[in-house]
């Protein structure tokens, strides 16, 4: 999958690098796994979207349920606006997630 996700990378001109995960460790690390959500059934990770601050803190967190949806930019440029002094967080209970776990994973990458 890596060799895969560098010549994608490439023929779509990105200059970062694309995450292959295969066996979901990092999926399971943010607590993103989506079960059976992928093709046939496979597990895939869960839409989401982060806005982490120059300290590694995550400050705004968007998580969904559908493949499909994801924050719209005014919803991300607002989040952002907000937490310019303060921090916010949003969506986690929905999900089960504790803002000290997420924080714990990205600052312990």
């Amino acid at each position: 999958m890596p060799e895969i996700n560098r010549r994608q990378r490439q023929k779509l001109g990105y200059a970062y690098t694309f995450l292959s995960d295969p066996k979901a460790e990092v999926i399971r690390r943010y607590d993103l796994l989506h079960r059976g959500a992928g093709p046939k059934g496979t597990d895939v990770a869960r839409p989401a979207e982060f806005l982490i601050d120059p300290s590694g803190t995550t400050r705004w967190v968007n998580l969904t349920e559908n493949i499909t949806v994801r924050a719209r930019p005014e919803q991300v440029l607002k989040a952002f606006d907000e937490m310019q002094g303060k921090v916010v967080l949003r969506n986690y209970g929905q999900y089960g997630l504790l803002p000290g776990a997420i924080d714990g994973a990205l600052q312990n990458q």
